[in-house]
């Protein structure tokens, strides 16, 4: 879905209990997906979603939680260090050193 600049992933999908999320993409998801794209060898769909989000980036480096404010979910505006921290980890998917790789043996 896209918002204002930036296309990506809702936080919610309506349901009974959220009948109408506002249409706000939601970079800490969104950044989760492309990352997954990634790492399943999607390069179409990594690409595609990269681009969608990377024109939020704010001058400090910093990205989003959302496009729109939400405030009966929580969500704002606000540069947000998980949204900001999933950011890097979609934008280096490749890094020899992964946050979640499976552990090596003992003194690696």
């Amino acid at each position: 879905m896209a918002d204002r600049n930036a296309a990506g992933y809702l936080a919610f999908a309506p349901e009974p209990a959220i009948p109408n999320p506002l249409s706000s993409v939601w970079f800490e998801g969104s950044f989760g997906v492309t990352l997954a794209q990634a790492r399943h060898g999607d390069a179409v769909g990594y690409a595609a979603t990269m681009s969608g989000l990377l024109s939020a980036q704010r001058a400090d480096g910093s990205m989003p939680m959302a496009t729109t404010p939400d405030p009966d979910r929580e969500l704002t505006t606000a540069s947000a260090m998980a949204a900001t921290t999933w950011f890097i980890l979609a934008a280096n998917p490749d890094h020899p050193a992964p946050l979640w790789a499976p552990p090596g043996p003992p003194g690696t």
